[in-house]
């Protein structure tokens, strides 16, 4: 919570992203110490198996979307692709990539 305050006033800039992740990985750790080993391989496989999901696929990234844009391009499905250039442009208004298309 230090880092979260901390930020919210300026007095110094924390990546309260990760300590957040942190804090839950904890969590998921001191819940499932409880049960055998078998829950505690099974979520701990389930648990990375998502976070390289996230990191490979990356769904909520501009570069993932403007990868999505230019398949949609690429595919001539235009109005598709018009709506994902506008969602990178929107995240990210000074995407070279967006803008150049």
């Amino acid at each position: 919570m230090l880092c979260v305050i901390l930020t919210k006033t300026g007095a110094w800039n924390v990546g309260n992203a990760a300590h957040i992740g942190g804090l839950l990985w904890g969590v998921l750790i001191a819940y499932i110490s409880k049960y055998d080993k078998y829950v505690q391989w099974s979520s701990g496989f389930i648990y990375i198996a998502s976070l390289a999901i996230l990191i490979f696929h990356g769904p909520f990234s501009t570069s993932y979307l403007s990868y999505q844009a230019y398949e949609f391009q690429k595919n001539e499905k235009v109005d598709d692709a018009i709506e994902a250039y506008k969602k990178v442009l929107k995240r990210d208004p000074n995407s070279e990539f967006a803008i150049e298309i």
